[in-house]
């Protein structure tokens, strides 16, 4: 992908947009992945999402239908399975 930092008019506007913490979500980011998104790029350290504990991402809405038992146990389905051919 590419980063919310991106700016089609050049890396000089996309460097400023990074160094003022300017970016865009795209439109089909729900509501949680925009703010999970938004809280991860806090400019302040201190602000920054996770930096109490991995507690606070865990407990995101954004991951609110997460089991983290089953991520812990690697007993979690992914979405998607690649096919992979082995020579």
């Amino acid at each position: 992908g590419r980063s919310p930092f991106y700016y089609k008019k050049g890396q000089w506007v996309t460097k400023e947009r990074i160094l003022r913490g300017e970016y865009q979500n795209p439109e089909i980011f729900s509501h949680e992945a925009a703010d999970f998104i938004r809280r991860l790029l806090q400019r302040s350290i201190l602000n920054i999402l996770g930096t109490k504990g991995a507690w606070e991402i865990k407990e995101n809405a954004f991951f609110k239908d997460l089991d983290w038992n089953l991520v812990l146990n690697k007993r979690y389905k992914p979405p998607f399975e690649p096919f992979i051919i082995f020579r």
